[in-house]
């Protein structure tokens, strides 16, 4: 395998999972982050307690801030940073001339683009229309990726031949990465799971059983087909980033949006939790987004408007719990 030289941009908990199976596989990898301490850890200690408490990271992971040096001679660039700062990245990307011509681009970022409400991969080909890039979408909890454990994800493009080289720098003993052809249904499939999710964590909340939370990825993936038909894509789920991905992040405690649905389960609200956490839940930033996108086209996506509003309105448990029953079973 020829060894790559490959830029991570984002050092959260998932970019540095991917950067690390990067790095494992001797590719010559750099992951980009904003937080000097984050950096300096990774760097001196092979470890980021922050984002991976208690894995050992490859000794051949190197972290910088400014990447800007580096561009010269990347191969590949992953993106993996939240969906509400990715169009920044796209643009600055864009307007570096010193990245070459057939350097590939592969967004792991997962939502809509919150001020356009465009798909990421067409706020990333409208802003750089000459660049090719894939989507990799999977059941990929990032805690197990970095310890090793099997998995599988999709390099999503229209164009097999550049997954090809992708692929190739990902896939080891622990990692296998497959080439899907429908990388806008994966992309949409990435937005609302991470909606459903929440929907499953209100369910575990309010412990209203496990036929509850298969009622709500039952109607979360017709909404999927509807969200697939208004952007004229096949919808086909049969596949790690389609139904593999949904039943990943609905079906675990681990996520971190079926977390925050357990805990708006609770009573607590979602201005004082995000607050409290500081972190950044997709799903509510995702809900938000495609709420609005339905609203603008007369899309009926009755599931993920009651979870928006479970989320961004007042409602007691209570009527957390009539407004979720009411619309599964109503």
């Amino acid at each position: 395998m020829v060894k790559k030289n490959i830029l991570v941009i984002g050092a959260g908990t998932w970019g540095t999972a991917i950067a690390n199976v990067l790095a494992d596989n001797s590719n010559n990898v750099v992951l980009s982050s904003i937080e000097e301490d984050v950096i300096n850890e990774i760097n001196s200690h092979h470890s980021t307690k922050k984002y991976l408490p208690n894995v050992e990271l490859s000794p051949n992971l190197k972290a910088i801030g400014n990447y800007n040096e580096f561009l010269v001679s990347c191969d590949l660039i992953f993106i993996v940073v939240p969906s509400q700062v990715v169009a920044q990245v796209f643009k600055d990307l864009s307007q570096k001339k010193s990245i070459p011509k057939d350097c590939l681009f592969i967004i792991c970022s997962k939502g809509l683009e919150p001020s356009s409400l465009n798909l990421l991969t067409d706020s990333f080909a409208e802003l750089n229309p000459d660049k090719k890039y894939a989507v990799l979408s999977g059941p990929n909890f990032a805690i197990e990726v970095a310890n090793r454990m099997p998995t599988i994800t999709n390099i999503c493009t229209t164009d097999q031949e550049i997954s090809k080289p992708i692929i190739e720098a990902l896939n080891n003993s622990y990692f296998k990465a497959i080439y899907d052809s429908q990388p806008v249904t994966a992309e949409i499939c990435g937005i609302v799971k991470n909606i459903l999710a929440i929907g499953c964590g209100i369910i575990d909340g309010l412990d209203l059983g496990v036929n509850a939370k298969a009622a709500i990825i039952t109607y979360g993936t017709q909404e999927i087909k509807t969200l697939c038909r208004f952007f004229d894509c096949d919808g086909f789920i049969a596949t790690p980033a389609g139904f593999g991905d949904i039943f990943l992040t609905c079906s675990s405690n681990k996520s971190r949006n079926n977390s925050l649905g357990r805990k708006l389960a609770s009573g607590k609200k979602y201005k004082y939790i995000i607050k409290e956490e500081k972190t950044t839940f997709e799903g509510a930033i995702s809900a938000s987004s495609v709420c609005k996108l339905a609203q603008q086209n007369q899309i009926n996506l009755p599931l993920c408007q009651t979870i928006h509003d479970i989320i961004y309105q007042d409602f007691s448990v209570d009527e957390i719990k009539q407004k979720i029953i009411k619309t599964l079973i109503n």
